[in-house]
């Protein structure tokens, strides 16, 4: 599939995960004593998007072919950030992270600077340095547009303030600062929903419309082309997604070995 179908429905996903959560689950979600369901969601499929992403990447055995792996999803998240998925597009870039991937050297030099740049560039947008002051900063002038901002950072927010509650014996849910933090996240609760076609916050005019089914002609064997060739765009959204969601995925430690198989 495109990069940018591959978004698309990553963010259709993600954003329906997001918006069932509500602030109060954030002032809950105290694990393991305490853990909200919907929140959890959101962290399920964020660690099976970075797994998943692993996997795909350590399956073929040529370094070039790994790196072609690795250009496709600098591509998906580009689009992620386009779409300002910044959930998703933080499991892209963790998963390109991890010990794992970031060993491979091999891998690493086929990847061309274009690629190096983007991701160095994304991966500064989202990164932790001052306390994730760009970040901070870029989502602070989003609050009136279609997103899905990064939950970690507000799990991150609540816990460090509730630690402060609890040194200063304050009550949580009458503190100011847990109450500010809950203000924001409603103010992002309550941004605008995704249009139904979120593609088409993704092509550029300039190019032309690259339909969903000339992309599946693209990509697949004429005989599945032919079985989707009558099929709606809802349809097609529908297998994308379904694709998305049924990838195969390895353990932490099959995807260190298989790391280690790939490059000694």
């Amino acid at each position: 599939f495109s990069a940018i179908s591959l978004a698309a429905q990553i963010t259709a996903v993600e954003s329906n995960l997001w918006t069932q959560i509500t602030p109060q689950d954030f002032l809950t979600h105290q694990p393991p004593k305490s853990v909200s369901h919907t929140i959890q969601q959101s962290t399920h499929f964020f660690n099976y998007l970075t797994r998943m992403i692993e996997t795909s990447i350590l399956g073929p055995t040529q370094p070039e072919t790994r790196a072609m792996v690795i250009h496709k999803w600098l591509k998906v998240a580009r689009n992620l950030k386009t779409l300002r998925n910044y959930q998703s597009l933080k499991a892209v870039l963790a998963s390109l992270s991890t010990p794992p991937i970031a060993r491979l050297t091999q891998t690493w030099a086929c990847v061309s600077k274009n690629d190096m740049a983007l991701y160095m560039d994304m991966k500064e947008l989202v990164g932790e340095s001052d306390n994730y002051k760009i970040y901070r900063h870029l989502m602070s002038v989003l609050a009136s547009t279609p997103c899905v901002p990064y939950i970690g950072l507000f799990l991150h927010d609540m816990t460090f303030l509730m630690a402060l509650c609890t040194k200063d014996k304050k009550e949580p849910r009458s503190d100011a600062r847990v109450l500010q933090l809950l203000q924001e996240i409603e103010q992002m609760l309550q941004a605008p929903p995704y249009p139904q076609n979120m593609q088409s916050l993704l092509q550029k005019p300039s190019l032309g419309f690259r339909s969903k089914k000339q992309a599946i002609k693209e990509t697949f064997a004429p005989e599945v082309y032919g079985f989707f060739k009558d099929a709606s765009d809802d349809e097609i959204d529908v297998f994308v997604s379904h694709w998305v969601l049924s990838r195969p995925w390895l353990t932490e430690r099959q995807i260190d070995w298989l790391s280690l198989e790939r490059e000694p």
